[in-house]
């Protein structure tokens, strides 16, 4: 699977960091399900993310 790099890019890191932060601050398993999936395909693309939650079996998160 192939896995975007977003160290070389400071704004694709803004929008994980702020992904993972609203999921820490976040009430309910549901909405913070929705942020880590959003980190995730910043961090490794959508193919792979989707990939991934097929191979692990997730539920979907709801936006907040």
């Amino acid at each position: 699977m192939k896995r975007s790099i977003v160290m070389a890019d400071p704004q694709k890191l803004d929008e994980v960091v702020k992904e993972l932060m609203n999921g820490l601050v976040t009430d309910g398993a549901h909405h913070k399900q929705h942020h880590m999936e959003q980190a995730l395909r910043l961090l490794t693309g959508d193919e792979w993310t989707d990939t991934a939650k097929q191979h692990f079996q997730w539920a979907d998160g709801i936006p907040s």
